[in-house]
């Protein structure tokens, strides 16, 4: 290869010096589009000054340099793939010494640019032979464009209309037209089937850049026309959807360029980080400087998905529009519809007028009940209709009716509600709604936005009260049942919709919505006593997810207060079906099926609360004590060694009784007794720590008991051993005996890989058994002195090979509370999660001389909330200052790991 010529070596440095501009003008704002323009005319101006460098004159006179795909279209990014082709006028330089070498010495210099070059070499003839074999190929041809410079070509070039022809057909490109929503089909497939992804796809995802190359493909072909440059009425395409693409196009060009950029090449992922990086430079461009990162990148995504929903329509849309055929069998229905394959649409007289608000209602009802698809003419009509809507269409009391019988029909088309809002009636009739649509939480825990969960709630609501297939109800019959016994459906319905109404507005999200509910319900033309229930549902719809999870459900107090709050068993109902239709909608792995049991086993005792009186939850401690003790006699004679005598094994078994709490014993199922019994009596005997694994698998969690000489920090290390076996703590039962021992009861599940994204803690039982045997070594090993819980951490870290992928940051808190237990203290812990976290907070507990009684383990995505109910060394709550030593010594914890900054 012959050295880089000087005029050669002064256009890459000239080349980086302007795109290096340019980056600065896109970074501080200017728009996207004229920077992407600037950019291909720049890129156009370097192609052609190497090309002419490179090329020898034969090949120079015979070749023409075309640009393809986003470069075709002007559309070019900063780390933009840069598609050219040459084209051969004389197909006797195709194997030429003096193509060949043309071509090589132009893509090396292009390499020197840092130019990522695609590149194909064909005659006019080849490319007419691709057209049949490989349908990208007319496609590309659609977009290429001839770099300007050139002399003007001898030879019979192939150019877009030839393809645009060719792609048509002979049934005026609708066949085309459906390949490509077949192609729309399957990158949803790909990349997620919603606009709302956490990390979208810019250029792949739907509402991405590739949605709009659909539009602007499928305009060329069936109507020979390019959708950016003007209106086209008479098809659908109007002035406000060409307003809408253009929109959406400068949208996602700005953050492609933005993302090129940030990553120095091709990068079309919107991650967390970068998210975060963008918003920090749109603030730069003029927004507050004191706000939030997290707040800004919320913002940031908000507008993201609302131009992505507004594409991703506008493609569904057209393209369905532009594949109609006629024909079929038409049904006429209502007033003024018709039905025809699968489709309601309007009769030909009703295309003159605009819809009137109730033929608007009457569509959305007779397409829920037929189950059928909106015509896009007639999806477009209701879209036009409603643009128009106002304060008279939200006091009018028969149309607000109509709109509520469609939201709470316990038989309605799961695509109504999705209908209501993507065609705006629900923020027209319910202004209120409209800040939480597209509303984003900058966090892994909330999969989708605000007004998609929502809707997503409601669906599952009205499924469960219809009794329709759902394998989420079906997997947990508890919640099935709990709905089939709730009344007043509509409220329930409606508790679904609008429970995370108050978000997006500051403060408590719950009391927020709550407040709402009375402006509402009357626009709804409610009952006074319907909007109070509903009131009180959207105030309290945390309170049994929170209290089932954090809170110790054997409290007298916690059963009596939740009882107290609720007052009748329907509102029982009522809430717990609305708790199962919240968290089973907001993102994977959320309800679990160890949530579910925590939620049924305080549906259980609040019941009974309220059915049997309040004093029914504790009354007759005894009664229950002798009833677990026969229990336990029985199965102790049927599962116990039977080398033992029916006197030792009464012995052991009373020993037992006496020396755990009586409390425990109590509250405790006489299975887990018995399992509790052998442990202790096992390790007692021996005078060594036991350990025992019970896989439950309803549970989604497999138990562990460890018995073992009570010394200060068991707890702390058997939670550390746990964490470095690489397995979650759902929950800890901390049992000290009378006679010196510790019984501790874990409830351990899997964890999830280290880079998984969402990191909701996994509730999957781990059963392979040498894990669990390696597990108890370590235990054992650890208990006896002989191993310490720092170099087990420290060997799970080097053995991590994986690091966690980037996720947005989470607050730390850590707050004592001395009103939910009559006994103990109680600490909830917030912070980010990772390994061995629960160890450090256990460890510095018992250094600073605190008992924990239980601990219940929780998460938010990344985030841990862990609650312990805690004591001082000589019993009772903290006191004032004991409790403040505690947390300033639990924030220290928080904010280092010494052990693990070794590593």
């Amino acid at each position: 290869m012959t050295q880089t010529p000087p005029a050669v070596s002064e256009a890459i440095e000239r080349h980086r010096s302007e795109r290096a501009r340019l980056a600065q003008k896109a970074l501080v704002g200017a728009d996207s589009l004229q920077i992407a323009a600037e950019l291909t005319e720049l890129t156009d101006r370097f192609v052609l000054e190497v090309w002419r460098e490179a090329a020898e004159p034969r090949v120079l006179e015979k070749t023409a340099v075309l640009a393809l795909g986003g470069y075709g279209r002007r559309e070019l990014a900063f780390g933009s793939d840069i598609d050219v082709m040459f084209e051969l006028g004389d197909s006797a330089l195709f194997d030429s010494e003096e193509l060949h070498h043309s071509v090589e010495r132009f893509l090396t210099w292009c390499r020197d640019a840092r130019l990522k070059l695609g590149h194909a070499v064909r005659t006019p003839a080849q490319t007419r032979e691709e057209f049949e074999s490989d349908p990208r190929t007319p496609i590309s041809v659609l977009d290429t464009r001839a770099l300007a410079g050139q002399p003007e070509a001898s030879w019979e070039t192939v150019r877009a209309p030839e393809a645009a022809d060719f792609l048509r057909g002979d049934d005026d490109g609708v066949g085309f037209v459906e390949l490509l929503m077949r192609g729309y089909e399957a990158r949803l497939e790909r990349n997620g089937k919603t606009v709302y992804l956490l990390e979208p796809d810019i250029k792949s995802g739907e509402g991405g850049l590739r949605d709009l190359n659909c539009i602007h493909w499928a305009g060329r072909v069936r109507w020979r026309f390019v959708p950016a440059e003007r209106a086209y009425p008479d098809i659908g395409w109007t002035a406000e959807f060409r307003q809408k693409y253009i929109s959406g196009l400068r949208w996602l060009m700005g953050l492609r360029h933005l993302l090129h950029i940030n990553h120095e090449r091709e990068h079309d992922r919107l991650t967390f980080p970068d998210q975060e990086k963008i918003a920090a430079i749109l603030l730069e461009m003029g927004g507050d400087e004191t706000s939030d990162p997290n707040s800004m990148a919320e913002e940031l995504m908000r507008r993201h998905y609302k131009e992505a929903r507004d594409i991703s329509m506008l493609t569904q849309r057209l393209l369905r529009r532009w594949q109609i055929v006629e024909g079929g069998k038409e049904v006429e229905v209502g007033s003024i519809f018709s039905l025809s394959n699968g489709q309601l649409a309007l009769s030909e007289d009703a295309h003159r007028e605009r819809l009137a608000p109730e033929h608007v209602m009457e569509a959305l009802e007779q397409a829920s009940a037929h189950d059928a698809l909106l015509d896009p003419v007639l999806e477009m009509a209701i879209a036009d209709s409603v643009e128009a809507w106002g304060e008279a269409e939200r006091e009018d009391k028969q149309l607000n009716r109509r709109f509520r019988q469609l939201l709470t029909d316990a038989d309605a088309s799961p695509k109504t509600s999705e209908r209501l809002l993507e065609n705006g009636i629900l923020t027209k009739l319910l202004p209120e709604f409209e800040p939480i649509v597209c509303h984003v939480q900058h966090d892994v825990y909330h999969v989708y936005t605000t007004d998609v969960h929502s809707l997503k709630c409601l669906e599952r609501a009205r499924s469960l009260v219809s009794g329709s297939p759902d394998p989420e109800a079906q997997r947990w019959r508890l919640f099935t049942a709990v709905a089939d016994e709730v009344e007043r459906t509509e409220i329930l319905l409606l508790a679904a919709l609008f429970h995370d109404i108050g978000k997006n507005r500051g403060g408590d999200h719950s009391r927020r919505g709550a407040e709402m509910m009375n402006d509402i319900g009357r626009r709804l033309d409610m009952e006074t006593s319907d909007i109070d229930q509903l009131a009180f549902l959207v105030r309290e719809h945390l309170t049994v997810s929170d209290t089932a999870r954090r809170r110790d459900l054997s409290d007298p107090r916690v059963v009596r207060e939740i009882a107290s709050r609720l007052r009748t068993v329907e509102t029982l109902n009522e809430l717990t079906a609305l708790t199962f239709c919240d968290m089973s909608t907001v993102g994977p792995n959320v309800m679990t099926d160890w949530n579910a049991t925590l939620i049924g086993e305080l549906y259980r005792r609040a019941r009974q609360a309220i059915e049997g009186g309040l004093e029914s939850v504790w009354r007759g401690q005894q009664a229950l004590v002798e009833q677990n003790r026969d229990a336990l006699w029985k199965l102790s004679q049927a599962k116990i060694d039977a080398q033992l005598s029916s006197g030792e094994l009464r012995s052991q078994l009373d020993a037992f009784i006496r020396d755990v709490p009586t409390d425990h014993f109590a509250k405790t199922e006489p299975s887990s007794l018995l399992r509790q019994f052998d442990t202790y009596r096992q390790a007692r005997q021996a005078e060594q720590t036991r350990v025992r694994f019970t896989p439950m698998r309803e549970r989604g969690v497999t138990e562990l008991i460890v018995c073992a000489q009570d010394v200060p920090g068991t707890l702390a290390k058997i939670a550390g051993v746990i964490s470095a076996s690489g397995l979650n703590i759902m929950t800890a039962e901390i049992v000290t005996t009378a006679g010196g021992r510790t019984l501790d009861i874990f409830q351990v599940s899997q964890s999830p890989p280290r880079a998984s994204l969402v990191a909701q803690r996994s509730t999957r039982p781990p059963d392979d058994p040498r894990r669990l045997e390696r597990l108890e070594e370590k235990l054992v090993a650890v208990l006896d002195g002989e191993v310490s819980v720092e170099s087990l951490l420290k060997q799970r870290i080097s053995e991590t090979r994986l690091a966690p992928r980037p996720t947005p940051s989470v607050k730390t808190s850590v707050e004592a509370r001395q009103d939910i237990s009559d006994a103990f203290t109680v600490l909830e812990v917030r912070a980010p999660d990772r390994l061995g976290l629960l160890y450090e907070i256990t460890r510095t507990l018992w250094e600073h001389d605190v008992s924990t009684y239980i601990s219940k383990i929780d998460s938010l995505g990344t985030q841990i909330i862990d609650t312990f109910y805690v004591e001082g060394v000589g019993g009772g709550k903290l006191s004032d200052d004991k409790t403040g030593e505690v947390l300033n010594a639990l924030y220290e914890t928080l904010e280092s790991s010494p052990y693990l900054d070794e590593t």
